[in-house]
């Protein structure tokens, strides 16, 4: 069965990006909602019920047919809120490392330029996902993605190197930022890249 992950830090942690009852809300009860959904769709099915998610979602197919679209929904909710807790931190790095900065420049010119690259793939992003800075081939890219089965495949090719190799990965998810900013958009995402997110500058 599958259960909500705790949150790796206070909810009050992310202040001033992410208010303290926004955290509270978002994990208590949108994420939880995913979780007792997914459950509640796989009642009785132990087998798929033991399976890790990470597993279930890049499984689909392996699914019967008519659960599919609730799995896909439902516990691509919970992958992504699990994935989303993990990749931000109260104490974030500061900045990129020597080498990672060098290849930023060298294929952004500056990182101000790939912050506003960054940025414009995160708000041009309808509704929720993924966006990655990559490493294809010998070149830096900033791609997006939809959130559910999207984010398996990426880090699948990634760890097997079988595709690009993600560096960065910052969830582009409206809900947060509006409950906060009381529906105020756009929010700058170049203003949280490297104060909010810990998977920045982390290659996997």
């Amino acid at each position: 069965m599958f259960t909500l992950p705790p949150l790796p830090y206070d909810y009050a942690a992310l202040e001033p990006f992410i208010d303290t009852e926004t955290m509270r809300i978002h994990h208590t009860k949108h994420h939880a909602a995913y979780v007792q959904n997914l459950n509640d769709a796989l009642k009785g099915r132990d087998e798929l019920l033991d399976t890790d998610i990470f597993d279930l979602i890049g499984s689909l197919k392996k699914i019967p047919a008519e659960l599919q679209t609730r799995v896909r929904n439902q516990g691509g909710g919970h992958l992504n809120h699990s994935l989303f807790w993990k990749l931000m931190a109260p104490k974030p790095a500061k900045a990129p490392s020597h080498s990672l900065m060098s290849l930023i420049k060298k294929n952004f010119r500056d990182f101000k330029t790939f912050q506003e690259e960054f940025s414009a793939t995160a708000m041009g992003r309808f509704g929720s996902g993924w966006v990655w800075l990559v490493v294809h081939g010998r070149k830096l890219e900033v791609v997006d993605t939809w959130q559910r089965k999207e984010i398996v495949n990426v880090l699948r090719r990634s760890i097997a190197h079988q595709g690009p190799s993600v560096v960065i990965a910052r969830g582009a998810c409206q809900q947060l930022p509006e409950m906060k900013k009381r529906n105020v958009i756009p929010f700058k995402v170049e203003e949280e890249l490297c104060t909010q997110c810990n998977a920045c500058f982390k290659v996997w």
